[in-house]
This record gives structure tokens, sequence and C-alpha cells, in this order.
């Protein structure tokens, strides 16, 4: 917890690629990469002197003799080794140097007077990520420089360097264009890219877990779920769900090649069962919406005042002697009975399902129960 505020610290999140990817990406693009250099031994260190912070806090300041510098080039010849082997080897020396301002920097500056070539300060900060802790820092030539390790911005993990990118609120590089493409079936205006939702699972989740989507829409986030070996739940409201999220999920099992199929290696598999809640008060909407005649809708109503769920406030008894109703036409009629259904009851409660009045059959309650794990209580 941070403090006493009950909130857990905030942990800082990072996009991971590989590193020898990224170096190559950045000479194709002609930018260039910075970390090419080995601090193969620090020397001698010598105590200087020990100058002070702004608040007043000790900073020992030390010399180097003897620093050896090797750039990779040179070394990856010496010892007849890749560059990726020699970033493995070295990883933990490889650096850049960098004109970063600071207050610090300054006093270091000021206290050897451009006469040493590199030296380091010990000291304890008193604010940011290393506060409190002791922390050495490493300053290069003339104008001081200070050394950036690339362990900082990288690591490793199971003989892979990974470069680590932190992620702010603003993300780019998605495709925008061309969704219709994605998933094999067009839904206008209304996709996300599968690339971004990739990235989204990533950060969010490990395989096997459970990816919820309750506006499934046409499909995305499910789609990339499953080609990411997480499993999922999508819900989804709106008509098309037939014509348009089935028919993309099952494209997924049968191995469709877009969106991140590729990226991911997506060969096809995997298998998804589809619900439909059992309709409660939403079938006598149905029924008032489909009435072709005023005695088709009479027939409605009985039905409705025996088995559906009204409001609150509905008078069967006065409603039925009601004789503006009976002036009212076909039109009026549906808009008014509509507005006594419960819309807070269209659908079936799980409760409720072993009401006969509800003709729920054996194989609805089955799986109802599997659903909800009611049989693993």
């Amino acid at each position: 917890m941070d403090g006493d505020s009950g909130f857990k610290k905030f942990n800082e999140v990072y996009d991971e690629e590989d590193l020898f990817t990224v170096i190559k990406q950045m000479r194709d693009e002609g930018k260039s990469w910075k970390y090419t250099r080995v601090i193969k031994s620090l020397g001698t260190r010598k105590l200087l002197k020990t100058i002070y912070d702004g608040s007043g806090q000790p900073i020992d300041l030390y010399t180097h003799e003897n620093v050896v510098i090797e750039p990779i080039s040179k070394i990856s010849k010496e010892e007849n080794i890749s560059e990726e082997e020699c970033y493995l080897k070295y990883f933990d020396f490889i650096f850049r140097d960098t004109n970063a301002q600071s207050s610090i920097r300054t006093r270091v500056m000021d206290a050897i007077n451009s006469e040493y070539d590199f030296v380091s300060i010990d000291y304890t900060p008193i604010s940011g990520k290393s506060k409190g802790k002791k922390t050495t820092l490493y300053y290069k030539g003339n104008n001081c420089d200070l050394i950036a390790w690339l362990k900082d911005v990288a690591v490793k993990k199971n003989g892979q360097l990974i470069k680590l990118e932190k992620l702010g609120t603003y993300w780019d590089g998605f495709p925008l264009n061309n969704l219709t493409k994605e998933g094999d079936v067009l839904f206008p205006n209304g996709k996300k890219p599968e690339q971004l939702l990739k990235k989204i699972i990533e950060l969010a989740t490990d395989e096997g877990d459970i990816v919820l989507d309750y506006h499934l829409g046409s499909g995305t986030t499910c789609a990339v779920a499953h080609k990411m070996n997480r499993r999922w739940i999508g819900i989804e409201q709106m008509n098309y769900i037939e014509d348009i999220t089935l028919k993309r999920l099952t494209k997924v099992i049968d191995g469709e090649q877009s969106g991140i199929s590729k990226a991911v290696n997506w060969q096809g598999g995997g298998s998804f069962v589809y619900f439909e809640l059992k309709k409660y008060n939403q079938d006598f909407l149905d029924k008032i919406i489909a009435a072709n005649s005023k005695g088709e809708l009479d027939d409605v109503y009985t039905e409705m005042a025996k088995n559906a769920f009204l409001r609150f406030w509905f008078d069967k008894n006065e409603f039925e002697k009601d004789e503006n109703f009976r002036s009212l036409d076909l039109d009026q009629r549906k808009e008014l009975l509509i507005g006594i259904l419960d819309e807070n009851q269209l659908y079936l409660n799980h409760a409720d399902m072993h009401d006969s009045r509800y003709h729920v059959t054996d194989e609805e309650m089955a799986l109802t129960d599997l659903f909800y794990g009611a049989n693993n209580d």
C-alpha cells in the first residue's frame, strides 16, 4: 500500500520487444542506436572529495584511472563472436553517454573543473525512484556526460535481450485504415484494430486468463483473445450477432489469417459455446410488435395478464374497464401494452428457471447450471 491512502503503489507499464529487432529497425530507418560501447574495466577508484547537494546531503566524488572502454564492433572482431553474442556477454557493462541536465551533474562539473576524464559519485537521493537508496553514477569526458546503462532500459529473459519502452497515455502505430478486412466480416466504422487489442491483452493478461467483453460488437476483442490462447466471454444485445460476430469467431477457429494471425502464428483451433438469454417479458414484447390485428393483440394481452411481469403501478381491473383503450388504433395499443411491461424483466432470472410457468427445458437448465458453476458448489 502507498502510505495510509489504501491504494497500491502505481507500477509503470512497459512495452517489450526483442532488442536486436529494435536495433535492426532503427538502422533500417537510418536512426542511430546509441548503446554501442562496453566498459571492460572501471580501473582504480580513488576518493577525490566530498561535495554536497542543495539540501546539504553528502556526495562522495571519485576519480578513475586506467578505465578501459571499447566499442562492441571491436570486441566482436577481437573475440570472434557475433554482435548479438557480444551484447549478451557484456550486457551489464554496455552504455551510452548523455548530457542529461541535473543539479548534481552541475556540482560535479564545478568540482572537477575538467581535470578528470572519468569520475563517479556515491550519494543517497532524497526523492525519485531511488529515494533513500545508496546510488552510484558515472560521468565521462570534459562535459561530464552521464553514463546511461543498457540494463536500465532492457532486461535478460530466458537468454534473450528484451528492450523496455515505457508506455504513456498516447499509443500510435496501429493501422486504422482498411479495418473492414479484418476478421473477414463487414462492420463499417465499428471495428478496433486487432494489433491494439493484442497489446492491451498482452499487458493485462497471461495465457489461460479470461477476457470479458460486454460490448462484443464485431468480436474483435474475443477474436484476438482466442488467437492469443486466452479464454473469453463476449456479451452482445444487438441482432447482428449471428450475421457478423458468430461468423467472425467461427472463422477464427477455422484459421483465418487477417489481423494478428501471422504475428502469433495462428493456425486455427479451439471452440466456443453460444448462448441466448431465455426470454421472459421480451417474448411478450416480440409478440406485441408482430401482431397484425387488434384481435391478435387482445390474445397477447390475455397471455400477458396471466404470465407477464407487469409494472408495479398497473391496475389490471381498471385497465380492462378502460373504454379509451378500445378507441385506440393498432399502433397506439401496441405502444400502451409495451409500456406496461416491466423492462427489468425482459429475460428470465436464473433463480426462476425451475418455475413450470416458464417452460425451461431440462437441457436449458443443465447448460445454465454448467455456465454458472452451480454443480461445483
